[in-house]
This record gives structure tokens, C-alpha cells and sequence, in this order.
């Protein structure tokens, strides 16, 4: 099983660490703790990676 830092989600996704912390703080991406290390799986990941909207917004 695979799994990321916040700041290796965000170099992977190319999505900023604070909107990856925000997501994980509003419940919609869930992570794991190590310690006070949020980790992320992959599988969770690509899940909310897939709820994000498909079209830019206005």
C-alpha cells in the first residue's frame, strides 16, 4: 500500500499542501496519523482527486 505526506501528495498532485490540509480539516479527504504525520493512501488520494469539479471555474 502506498501512501503520501501532505508534502508529498502535493508535489505528486501538483495541488498546494493548504488545499490538500483544507480537504483533510473539512473531512473530505481522509488521513491517517503517525504521531502528528497525516498520511495520506493513494487510494484516497486519487478518490478525492476524482470528486474535484471537471470544469474550471467561472
Amino acid at each position: 500500500m502506498i501512501s503520501f505526506t501532505i508534502e508529498s501528495a502535493s508535489k505528486a498532485t501538483h495541488i498546494g499542501q493548504d488545499r490538500i490540509r483544507e480537504a483533510i480539516q473539512q473531512h473530505n479527504l481522509i488521513a491517517h496519523y503517525v504521531g502528528t504525520k497525516a498520511i495520506i493512501l493513494a487510494g484516497d488520494l486519487a478518490e478525492w482527486i476524482e470528486t474535484l469539479p471537471t470544469e474550471r471555474a467561472s
